[in-house]
């Protein structure tokens, strides 16, 4: 049977989509300058996080880290390839394979961005693309980035990755629910979860909700009445849920500070809270489905 990941920093992989954008709907600080991005590396060396996950669509994350990098021998990368447009297979092939040379042997895996173009007409010309490129030893494993609507299961079960990175969290437990993670990570693929807080919705209040996602506060309200309850925070408590996911091998968490992330590390090494995490699963799309709002 799959297992949980360890409780400690070996159990995390630290995102970066704040190094090139401006990302999350929580996010009042923005586009993590470059000079603080090096001090969270600093900080994930430091705490034992050797895997930092990235993307072509990050905006320039990927040039902030190559350029970074080379201080942190034991940090390796895992990027994503980006997402097919007007059926250009070529397009994508090609900017993986610039990232792939552009982070050389610190590359741990490749990714395609987005499930839905390997679900689709173009789907086996991509993944021979990257089987290809792994041949070549561009890349030492290849897999795919998928929501709940890509069936990351059965694209997992056709096409054999050796990564696959999924989103799951106390409000999203779609795929932990259906046992998809745990399914996959028994076939032997590597299991990453992204999302744990939602983009900072498990931070937010139902006061401060945009439009878009106000049909989220009653449950909102229920959380942090739970949280008080049993004195604990919201991080903890959606780590806590994410170290529990059977199948699970890696969370993939963003920071915009060495504080923050020193507080990540302190929370997966902290015991459990004790929640009934049942109690806040949603299955609301709008919600649960970032790219909606």
């Amino acid at each position: 049977m799959a297992t949980p990941p360890v409780r400690g920093p070996g159990a995390l992989a630290l995102g970066t989509v704040q190094f090139g954008l401006d990302y999350g709907v929580s996010n009042k600080a923005g586009k993590t300058p470059p000079q603080t991005a090096r001090a969270i590396l600093r900080a994930a060396d430091k705490a034992g996080v050797d895997r930092v996950d990235t993307a072509a669509a990050y905006g320039d994350s990927e040039t902030v880290l190559s350029d970074l990098l080379g201080e942190f021998p034991a940090i390796r990368v895992i990027t994503k390839a980006p997402r097919l447009i007007d059926g250009d297979v070529e397009a994508v092939l090609a900017r993986a394979r610039a990232s792939a040379e552009r982070f050389g042997p610190r590359l741990e895996a490749l990714l395609l961005h987005s499930a839905t173009d390997l679900a689709g007409p173009a789907g086996a010309r991509l993944w021979a693309g990257l089987e290809a490129m792994k041949a070549e030893g561009l890349t030492p494993r290849i897999g795919f980035s998928a929501y709940v609507d890509d069936e990351p299961l059965m694209l997992a079960r056709r096409y054999q990755p050796d990564l696959v990175q999924v989103a799951a969290s106390v409000f999203d437990q779609r795929l932990v629910a259906s046992g998809a993670i745990a399914a996959m990570a028994d076939d032997g693929v590597e299991v990453h979860v992204r999302s744990l807080f939602l983009q900072g919705l498990a931070f937010m209040r139902p006061e401060g909700l945009p439009a878009k996602l106000a049909a989220a506060g009653p449950m909102l309200t229920r959380w942090h009445a739970a949280l008080a309850a049993a004195g604990t925070t919201p991080a903890r408590a959606c780590l806590d849920y994410g170290l529990g996911i059977e199948g699970a091998a890696r969370l993939v968490i963003g920071v915009t500070s060495p504080d923050e992330l020193a507080d990540v590390v302190e929370q997966v090494l902290a015991p459990p809270p004790g929640l009934d995490y049942a109690a806040f699963a949603l299955d609301d799309p709008q919600i649960l489905d970032p790219w909606r709002w």
